[in-house]
């Protein structure tokens, strides 16, 4: 058994990414880096403000490593998936870019589209010292109920994610930031959250190989550099149809992922936080035990997002292991030649990491001339991505005047891979406020400013699953826009929906402003669908309701000739 001498430590250290709280350099992760040797950082929504700020505090957590001896410069990366997970997008940072189902939707009228945001992207991380974003998500949204992933897949056709995935990847690695698929083998068809719980499909490898398996076979063969195993467990793929996590199962892990699909490159867990790992009541086996198990299984890497005293103990029981012989040290030194080969693609050397003085001052000149770029590349994007699934009744476009009655959902969060900012949808408690949101009450001006500017133009509304009264209009009203939000998961929106189309006398517009399922079934009606125009923008970023007020009232750069990229949305 090997003696556990400081350079051990230090490469034990390289299996790990872990999280931390503030805009600075916390003693916590000063200590993981200094005493730990922990060799990748992620960055939350919660470290990062603005592009200068997350520079600078990139460049410190660099420095310091170097200070402490570390052999290579660290990873630094971030869930910039775009839409609804983007930790990077603010108006002081990353630009806001149309997510996979809006993507999918957009490549239908140009091809060029996927590839196009995911090269702008990948320059604002490149530029401001992220070198690995998790991103693309490979999964197929086969299970409409699936609370996780929904709008973060490019759809329910294998063929089609495989071929936006593709896209996705090579477009962000020829900018130099290292390109992440997940969550393998595959987290769509599930309707259980894995940060809440542990997922379990019942599906054998036959199965899985000609849906699930598609993105990650292609993307395999295009050499992806990273994937990222989920928390999910596939029991007829096990020897004797244990329900294990497929992060912490060597079948999957390795036999399947290297033996099977011939994957050579670097595996890093999901979070080791997220319940179906950290919480024994839903079956798992604590966080320090899951770091441990998932580098038995095959990961190089075992991602931990938030906790210090998880970081430490994680560490240590890696530590011990070793010591005891519960990790191969053979198999520890072939992941450990994994990480070097990705550091040495990504980051490279320590003398690459600092800049000059020059390039110092070249930096806002070139963040300004590339977010130029940017914001061209996204306007184009979410302009194309907006679909008009249907108007039977000939409503739009709506005529510039009048007073529009805008009902909108109360914000939520969507799902915990959503990264709130802290203290903005959350008060200091954790909990929801009761607000419209940001996006809808920009969404609201975006069709006030069409309406001539006042105030009065708009009638915003929100409604709740509390709100039993009937509904009123004046005859001023010209059009009822109603905003849905996974009303397929939330048949109170419909209800309510039902409500207002009885008693208005005048169009009304459906949006489905997340996942495009809304009307899907009975629930939606066919009157609804024969008499009301439906139009999904498939999320509630400004840029995406922005675009959809443009296709509402008719703008030319707006056609609606976006495509639901899933079959089931479709009635």
């Amino acid at each position: 058994m090997p003696l556990l001498t400081d350079t051990l430590k230090r490469e034990i250290g390289q299996h790990f990414i872990v999280g931390f709280h503030g805009l600075e350099a916390s003693e916590d992760i000063k200590t993981l880096i200094r005493d730990y040797h922990v060799g990748h950082i992620i960055l939350m929504r919660r470290n990062m403000t603005s592009v200068t700020q997350t520079r600078s505090l990139i460049l410190h957590l660099q420095s310091y490593a170097q200070k402490c001896g570390h052999e290579r410069p660290l990873m630094i990366g971030t869930d910039q998936e775009n839409g609804l997970v983007s930790a990077f997008s603010s108006a002081d940072a990353g630009t806001t870019f149309p997510g996979a189902m809006a993507l999918a939707s957009a490549s239908v009228t140009d091809a060029t589209i996927v590839s196009s945001v995911a090269q702008a992207s990948g320059k604002e991380l490149k530029a401001a010292g992220i070198t690995w974003a998790f991103a693309p998500v490979a999964d197929i949204n086969s299970e409409m109920n699936n609370p996780v992933i929904g709008v973060r897949s490019f759809g329910d056709d294998p063929s089609a994610v495989a071929e936006n995935v593709k896209l996705y990847s090579n477009a962000l690695i020829e900018t130099g930031v290292a390109a992440c698929a997940k969550h393998f083998p595959g987290h769509g068809d599930t309707a259980i959250d894995s940060h809440l719980g542990l997922p379990v499909i019942q599906k054998d490898l036959s199965s899985i190989a000609k849906t699930e398996l598609t993105p990650f076979i292609e993307l395999i063969k295009d050499g992806i550099p990273s994937i990222m195993t989920g928390h999910i467990a596939l029991p007829y793929l096990e020897p004797a149809s244990e329900i294990v996590p497929a992060s912490l199962s060597r079948t999957i892990s390795t036999g399947l992922l290297r033996e099977n699909l011939g994957y050579n490159g670097l595996v890093v867990t999901d979070c080791l936080e997220m319940d179906a790992i950290s919480q024994p009541s839903q079956g798992g086996c604590g966080v320090q035990d899951g770091a441990l198990r998932s580098l038995q299984a095959g990961a190089d890497v075992a991602m931990i997002c938030h906790t210090f005293s998880y970081h430490v103990e994680a560490v240590k029981r890696v530590w011990k292991a070793v010591e005891d012989g519960e990790y191969s040290f053979d198999e520890h030194n072939a992941s450990l030649a994994r990480i070097r080969l990705f550091k040495d693609r990504f980051v490279g050397s320590w003398d690459k990491i600092q800049p000059s003085s020059a390039q110092e001052a070249a930096f806002l000149p070139y963040w300004n001339s590339i977010k130029a770029v940017s914001r061209g590349v996204s306007s184009a994007a979410y302009n194309a991505s907006v679909a008009l699934i249907s108007d039977a009744a000939h409503i739009l476009p709506l005529h510039p005047s009048g007073q529009v009655v805008l009902y909108t959902p109360p914000m939520e969060r969507l799902n915990n891979a959503v990264d709130d900012a802290e203290g903005v949808l959350r008060d200091a408690r954790g909990n929801v406020r009761n607000t419209a949101g940001a996006s809808f009450i920009s969404f609201a001006q975006s069709i006030r400013s069409r309406l001539g500017g006042k105030d009065s133009a708009v009638d915003h509304r929100m409604y709740s699953a509390d709100d039993g009264d009937t509904p009123s209009f004046s005859p001023s009203i010209q059009a009822v826009i109603f905003v849905l939000r996974n009303a397929h998961a939330s048949p109170w929106q419909i209800h309510h929906l039902h409500r207002v189309v009885a008693a208005a006398h005048c169009p009304v517009i459906i949006l489905s402003s997340c996942l495009p399922y809304d009307l899907v079934g009975p629930a939606g009606g066919t009157e609804i669908r024969a008499t009301a125009a439906h139009v999904a923008c498939f999320e509630y970023t400004v840029p995406a309701l922005e675009a959809s007020t443009a296709l509402i009232f008719g703008e030319p750069l707006v056609k609606g000739g976006g495509r639901v990229p899933v079959t089931g949305a479709v009635v």
